[in-house]
């Protein structure tokens, strides 16, 4: 069955959700972040601005094991600036809990993610295995590829 436009947004919408969520539904549950704004599970994120965060990128795609010639775009022509990366979307009214790989990876302990559709879910892919590789780097991991399917494994 092939997965159209549509399914793969609500995929993308998915793993944005649970994602977020291991970082608003901890103990900092309605705790007051930074600058004074709430993190809370109820938020307008459509309603915000472009800032720099100067914390990212959180990897280096060039130092990256998982990351192909193809998707990493400073070997592709991309100008020496890396300014870019360092843009967060930072919603007006709540914080968005940064992505921390090593809770996410303890969380995940003995279980199984699969991203399906095209080259954008593959790009997620890599970037979410990159930042695990560099929150982990001395970890041991195993890397397969057969046909179109890659599989990690932080062990």
């Amino acid at each position: 069955m092939t997965l159209g436009f549509g399914s793969f947004q609500i995929i993308a919408l998915i793993l944005l959700v649970v994602t977020m969520s291991y970082k608003v539904h901890s103990d900092h549950l309605g705790n007051i972040g930074q600058h004074g704004k709430k993190i809370c599970s109820s938020c307008n994120y459509f309603q915000g601005s472009w800032v720099v965060d100067n914390h990212y990128p959180l990897y280096d795609a060039a130092r990256c094991p998982f990351t192909k010639n193809d998707f990493n775009r400073q070997k592709n022509g991309r100008p020496a600036d890396m300014e870019y990366l360092k843009y967060i979307w930072k919603p007006n009214s709540c914080l968005i809990p940064s992505f921390d790989a090593r809770e996410f990876l303890m969380r995940q302990r003995g279980k199984k993610i699969m991203f399906v559709g095209d080259s954008l879910s593959y790009n997620m892919w890599q970037s979410l295995t990159c930042k695990l590789y560099t929150a982990a780097p001395n970890s041991n991991y195993t890397y397969n590829t057969e046909s179109q399917l890659y599989t990690v494994s932080f062990l």
